[in-house]
């Protein structure tokens, strides 16, 4: 029954994403993101890209991006790897940013993960962020469908436009319906 379960092939999806707002300050935002997806059992497929511009009159900005995603879920953790890249351009300074993402989320609740960026932009130097995170989801009380979230993370920058080192740490509080 396994084949007869779900396609032989997989699925194959399509999602339009498009953005227009009207408003004064910054003016009007304009955008599209298609991504297509691919599943086929435990293996999970995304691509897509992303434009959108912004601005008031001759003076707009634009963001242009791509990414891809994939996962595969492995019985009881699911590995996720991720790579985005973003352009920036405000009418004279080209900002791109690199960001690479591996995560692993265990199906007892715990989910570890690092995000490594690289940020460039002419005539500075490039600039590095890396950050590691961990959180653990725990049953609230006995609610059904109630968890609560602690999570940690540590950011370490580099590069001459070095900032201190970051820690968070957070706690958030779920529902579900």
């Amino acid at each position: 029954t396994g084949l007869l379960a779900r396609p032989l092939w997989g699925t194959l999806s399509v999602e339009l994403g498009v953005i227009e707002t009207k408003k004064t300050d910054p003016g009007t935002n304009k955008g599209f993101r298609p991504v297509v997806s691919y599943a086929n059992g435990p293996l999970t497929v995304r691509a897509g890209v992303e434009a959108i511009r912004w601005g008031d009159g001759a003076e707009f900005q634009k963001a242009t991006g791509f990414g891809a995603t994939g996962s595969y879920n492995l019985g009881g953790i699911t590995l996720l790897g991720n790579y985005a890249h973003l352009k920036v351009d405000d009418g004279g300074v080209d900002l791109k940013q690199d960001t690479f993402g591996l995560v692993a989320n265990a199906d007892m609740g715990l989910t570890g993960g690092v995000i490594l960026s690289n940020t460039k932009v002419p005539g500075a130097e490039k600039f590095k962020i890396t950050t590691l995170y961990a959180a653990y989801a725990i049953p609230f009380f006995d609610i059904k469908g109630a968890t609560i979230l602690p999570a940690f993370s540590y950011s370490k920058a580099g590069g001459s436009n070095r900032n201190p080192d970051e820690k968070g740490l957070r706690l958030r509080f779920f529902y579900t319906f």
